[in-house]
């Protein structure tokens, strides 16, 4: 059968009725296929464990074997002195003395995953490290990906968010975040990682204070042409999350605070305000039709005078040094300070700037020292006791009232205290009162 480019079936005849694999769907309820989506995602979970482990222990079988081989050529063990001195010789000028047993064992794995799954070297040497993480590190959180709880994503999410947790506390983050994701029905990624996050925060605080130090260190910005679009230029940073979102706000602040008649977007007015900031501004400057005065008309028409004067520049006063005038720079004492009414009225810079403003949530057991229970920075993520606590110190204050001081054990305490303090949003209730008419 001739292969016919532009033909739907291009074998040249249809399959038979029996190979067709969606017919099996295709009579199924929505809730039948909610059903059998979730399945199937749960088995995907399963098969991606099961892959995982057999690259770690393919890792480890074929690391033997090569320690195995090295060991039967060469021991380490100079019989003479006069080896020893070769050897040493050897090393200091960069002789390498395994050359001869060929590729490692990890090297021997990463080519042969990559070889029976399609995949770059790069994504085979994932796939073996995360193999070795989830049966050395977070084993029972593995098993939770074994079981279909959680899909890769969130278990990757877990790995990189414990990865400053040593070895001795380990265990304990592994058991506590295995009993969270079991104890809860399935979850968002944001709210995924804001659980492993407290986790973290109350099992590991010392994790915590040396991702933060490292978040410190690798902060920096890099500005390059974009090589998409040309007459661009991409801008790429890090930052400790406290420092982003000062500096978030501050640019949101300066967008917010043109006027409504500004012909910008808002991302536009951001990256003004950035630009902004870089010049020494506070402030961002008004584009609207009322801030923004028309370009002067010129006449093109009218010649201008060829025997026109420059006008010649006026002298510049400049300060004699030793004298001082001390009746403009010393204060009088007896002189009362000015009240302050009303509103500022200048026009200097740092009062007409805008304030920044950012949200962070925490508990006044915490602010007061009783705890150190994380809080919640708007946008961000957890930030730990020392940190929420020093940036409270200069915030405005809101205190809500929760009704509970802790958290209910049981789930059906805790459902029953969620209906009883849920307000409905104004869309749903809207909706409600639409369906009853």
């Amino acid at each position: 059968m001739a292969f016919e480019f532009g033909t739907i079936d291009p074998g040249g005849d249809l399959p038979d009725e029996g190979v067709d694999v969606f017919g099996s769907l295709a009579g199924l309820s929505p809730e039948a296929l909610i059903s059998t989506a979730a399945y199937s995602a749960s088995m995907n979970a399963a098969n991606t464990s099961r892959t995982l482990i057999a690259a770690s222990l393919l890792h480890e079988q074929r690391e033997e074997e090569y320690l195995l081989r090295r060991s039967e050529i060469y021991s380490g063990e100079a019989g003479s002195i006069d080896e020893f001195l070769d050897r040493t010789a050897q090393a200091v000028s960069g002789a390498d003395p395994y050359e001869q047993f060929g590729p490692n064992g990890f090297e021997q794995a990463t080519a042969e995953l990559g070889a029976a799954l399609t995949i770059t070297a790069a994504e085979a040497r994932d796939l073996i490290r995360t193999g070795d993480a989830m049966r050395y590190r977070l084993p029972l959180t593995g098993t939770t990906l074994a079981c279909g709880r959680i899909d890769l994503r969130r278990f990757m999410i877990a790995l990189n968010r414990t990865d400053f947790v040593d070895d001795a506390t380990m265990p304990m983050v592994d058991a506590a975040l295995a009993e969270a994701i079991l104890a809860r029905d399935p979850m968002s990624t944001t709210r995924f990682t804001a659980l492993v996050d407290q986790i973290v925060h109350r099992q590991a605080p010392e994790a915590v204070k040396r991702r933060n130090d490292q978040a410190t260190r690798d902060r920096g910005v890099n500005i390059r042409p974009d090589r998409h679009q040309p007459g661009q230029s991409r801008i790429t940073g890090h930052f400790p999350h406290t420092d982003a979102a000062a500096l978030n706000a501050q640019l949101t602040a300066m967008a917010t605070g043109v006027h409504t008649g500004d012909p910008r977007t808002m991302p536009q007015r951001r990256a003004d305000a950035l630009l902004a900031l870089a010049h020494g501004k506070q402030t961002l400057d008004c584009q609207c039709p009322d801030c923004a005065p028309p370009p002067a008309e010129q006449n093109l028409d009218t010649p201008e005078p060829a025997d026109a004067e420059t006008p010649e520049p006026e002298p510049t006063p400049v300060a004699v040094p030793g004298v001082t005038d001390t009746a403009a720079t010393e204060p009088d004492d007896n002189e009362p300070a000015p009240e302050l009414t009303g509103d500022c009225t200048c026009t200097c810079t740092s009062c007409r700037a805008p304030r920044p403003t950012y949200h962070i949530v925490g508990n006044l057991t915490t602010l007061i020292g009783l705890d150190n229970d994380p809080g919640m920075l708007d946008g961000h993520g957890l930030i730990d006791a020392h940190t929420m606590r020093r940036l409270f110190a200069d915030a405005a204050h809101t205190f809500i009232t929760t009704g509970a001081r802790t958290d209910p054990a049981d789930a059906d305490t805790r459902a029953a205290a969620a209906a009883s303090t849920y307000v409905p949003s104004k869309k749903l209730q809207a909706l409600v009162r639409a369906g009853e008419l």
